[in-house]
């Protein structure tokens, strides 16, 4: 069996940033400091001392070889560039609902403000999705009380709080639970979720997997019976995602503020999504694999085909709200957690 890296190289220590200033150079100060740091690794119990510099800097190179260093043959050094998260992106993650654009003029879906909150209502679905961000100390009782009202007067169900670990108060999660809230374990709702970000292209999808936007009413209907199957929603639910789909479907065609996608295998719909456009951002929602199209790479191409709308858009970010069969996928293509969101559900019956 081979033997990993880390452990062909045992217990060692690694030196950085060895310098001297110029006007003290030339003294033995660096071959000093060397010995120093070798008489501290022997002692620690270290095997190594392991170094690295550049491969021209000649001066740096002769000092190591003089004190005994030898260049490591079978390895190589490798870097990973990081990109930073603008502080706009990481809010649209944690605040999705902030940085989505608005609604079309005759959307089948609103978007209000109750109470200083953001409340959306979901077109032909029974519940409304709440967005707190800032609530006054004493204000959490009186804003959930207004919510409420106004989501049993829209004839809503129930809610489901989307609660960031940004938001304000920072115990506001465990204060909506003793309003009587609970965590979200209704398909296709999770009670906790990632906030995840990425910056960089993701990695395509694998030859075979054709990932696009919708072409017709068809390909959207088969694409909202998918994600319903995927997510496992009980007969009600499954309904309702067929029924609205023709509501949808003129806003979903116009290349507006939301887009839906497709990713077909052998010429089959094997997965679909959705994308939510942003000011910074473009927010991931609504992905389902076909139970027997999973682990095809079907999942990773609709982000792929999604990040290249982002970037046709001119805001190349995605932000994506992630449970935990997706979030592990979408880590190894590249994104990073900014946060993290209690998903909370207020029965309103």
């Amino acid at each position: 069996m081979e033997v990993p890296a880390s452990l062909r190289l045992s217990h060692f220590w690694q030196i950085r940033d060895l310098f001297v200033v110029p006007t003290h150079r030339r003294r033995g100060i660096g071959r000093a400091l060397l010995g120093s740091v070798r008489a501290a690794a022997l002692a620690s119990g270290a095997l190594r001392l392991v170094v690295q510099t550049e491969e021209d800097n000649d001066p740096a190179l002769g000092l190591y070889t003089d004190t005994g260093y030898r260049l490591m043959s079978g390895y190589r050094s490798l870097m990973l560039t990081l990109t930073a998260i603008p502080a706009a992106v990481r809010r649209a993650a944690l605040f999705p609902a902030q940085d989505l654009l608005d609604l079309p003029v005759g959307h089948p879906s609103r978007r209000v403000v109750v109470a200083g909150v953001t409340v959306e209502l979901p077109a032909g679905l029974p519940m409304g999705d709440v967005f707190p961000e800032l609530l006054e100390e004493s204000g959490v009782e009186p804003v959930v009380g207004a919510v409420r009202r106004f989501l049993r007067a829209q004839g809503r169900e129930k809610a489901v709080w989307f609660v960031s670990d940004a938001a304000s108060p920072r115990d506001l999660a465990g204060r909506l639970r003793t309003l009587g809230m609970r965590p979200d374990d209704e398909p296709p709702g999770e009670p906790r979720a990632a906030a995840l970000v990425t910056v960089e292209p993701p990695p395509p999808g694998p030859p075979g997997v054709v990932a696009r936007r919708v072409e017709s009413f068809e390909e959207f209907l088969a694409g909202e019976r998918v994600a319903a199957a995927a997510f496992q929603m009980d007969e009600k639910m499954r309904k309702a995602f067929e029924e609205r789909a023709t509501r949808l479907w003129p806003f979903v065609a116009a290349d507006g503020a939301i887009a839906a996608f497709v990713a077909l295998v052998d010429g089959e719909i094997a997965a679909s999504a959705g994308a939510h456009f942003g000011r910074t951002a473009v927010q991931l929602s609504g992905a389902g694999t076909r139970p027997d199209q999973r682990g095809r790479g079907a999942y990773r191409a609709l982000v792929r085909a999604r990040w290249d709308a982002a970037v046709e858009r001119g805001t190349p970010a995605l932000t994506v709200s992630a449970g935990e069969m997706s979030r592990p996928i979408l880590e190894r293509l590249g994104f990073s957690i900014v946060g993290w969101i209690d998903c909370l559900l207020d029965d309103l019956s």
